[in-house]
């Protein structure tokens, strides 16, 4: 038996199947009964919107409504439906990046064309005043016709209304892997610096094979991003011409204003002979993987990955933890 609809549909939808559910809230198939546009209906579980987030939402919806670019998955409409933000977006058929990383399902061109496009989303998005806030694989659909899409504009900040997207510490608005060091600090903090450290992580992770930062608990993974220097890329792949290693750290800088932008940094790598590690053999484009649904990314609490490289003891951890905490206090009360 088919299953239905986990909460109602926006008025003028009809649902049509399930495409993914999780903690944070689940994505349907849906079509506008009278335009007959097949869409993606996601609903973020926010627990009983108030005055003020329902303001916030609208502005949200007007500010996405205004992303037309072909590398942005377009939002439709943002609204209310029993207390849950719920999302009206274009229907992408595909996988997620981060499935396509884990399968290595993506030939070298075509890995690279998927980090350009997002990178093209990224400084469009920041031109029009949007920030991202959650900038990972799993946001990011790749077409059948191997192009990249970047999903969940707007997601974090309208979770601002509930807890979804929060460590137990409060600290991380976004996923921990990914968020940048302002994010780390302060949990309400956007910009398109912020975006750019989140798009440098994923870019490090594709070319040497694994995320720069890594941690057992929320505390030590904190305490990598804001303190620590991430390991040096010709120690991992000795190959790498200086240059090339120099620019796959520039975007993990402590300084935002540091930091290329996402297609700065796309830029600077097409002038290079190296290939992402993540990346298939062959000329695979980005055919449909075994037992995949379109579009089933759903937020799930965050994952600590076990450290495997570098890391900080929990000691040093829990004591610069302590120093960031001081850091902030002090910020707040200038």
């Amino acid at each position: 038996m088919a299953e239905g609809p986990i909460s109602p549909m926006p008025a003028g939808y009809h649902f049509v199947r399930v495409l993914g559910k999780g903690g944070a809230g689940w994505v349907a198939l849906a079509e506008h009964e009278v335009l007959h546009r097949t869409v993606a209906v996601k609903t973020v579980y926010g627990g009983g919107l108030d005055l003020d987030s329902m303001r916030r939402l609208e502005r949200e919806g007007q500010a996405l409504a205004r992303l037309v670019h072909p590398c942005i998955v377009r939002v439709y409409e943002i609204t209310e439906v029993a207390g849950d933000a719920v999302l009206v977006m274009e229907y992408v058929a595909g996988a997620d990046l981060s499935t396509h990383l884990r399968a290595r399902s993506l030939s070298a061109p075509a890995l690279v064309q998927v980090l350009t496009d997002v990178a093209e989303a990224l400084d469009y998005a920041a031109e029009h005043g949007v920030v991202h806030r959650d900038v990972k694989p799993a946001n990011v659909l790749v077409t059948t016709e191997g192009r990249g899409k970047v999903a969940d504009f707007g997601i974090a900040r309208l979770s601002r209304a509930g807890t979804a997207f929060r460590t137990a510490q409060g600290v991380a608005m976004g996923t921990p892997l990914y968020a940048s060091p302002e994010q780390m600090i302060d949990p309400d903090h956007e910009s398109p610096g912020s975006d750019a450290y989140s798009f440098a992580v994923m870019v490090y992770q594709a070319y040497l094979g694994d995320v720069p930062f890594q941690g057992d608990t929320p505390a030590m993974l904190m305490a990598q991003h804001v303190m620590a220097s991430p390991i040096e890329p010709r120690q991992v792949r000795p190959e790498l011409d200086e240059a090339t290693a120099r620019l796959l750290v520039a975007g993990l800088d402590k300084d935002p204003a540091a930091r290329p932008s996402p297609v700065a940094l796309m830029r600077g790598l097409a002038g290079s002979a190296v290939v992402p590690v993540l990346a298939g053999r062959g000329d695979n484009v980005a055919g449909p993987l075994p037992g995949l649904d379109a579009m089933p990314w759903i937020a799930a609490p965050a994952v600590f990955a076990p450290a495997s490289r570098r890391t900080i003891s929990p000691v040093l951890a829990g004591a610069l933890l302590a120093v960031i905490v001081v850091f902030v206090v002090l910020l707040l009360h200038r």
